[in-house]
């Protein structure tokens, strides 16, 4: 797993349009990375969660973590 950022991603996110979006960006980046992590392929495991959060229970969102999410039968 790669943790480290490179020069210019770290420029990249250096001046997000204010705290709240640096945290949502640092939420997305952490999704990513555990996706990676774990296995499983960052663009589908956020297309299919991005789908599914509207429609989870808040009690079963923890569900949709890349440590258990599975990824559906085609």
């Amino acid at each position: 797993m790669d943790v480290h950022q490179s020069p210019l991603d770290r420029k990249n996110w250096l001046f997000a349009s204010s705290p709240q979006a640096g945290q949502r960006a640092a939420n997305t980046m952490s999704l990513v990375h555990s996706a990676k992590a774990t296995g499983h392929d960052p663009m589908a495991y956020l297309a299919d969660i991005l789908e599914q959060i509207p429609v989870t229970p808040p009690e079963q969102i923890a569900g949709l973590l890349p440590p258990v999410w599975k990824p559906a039968q085609v």
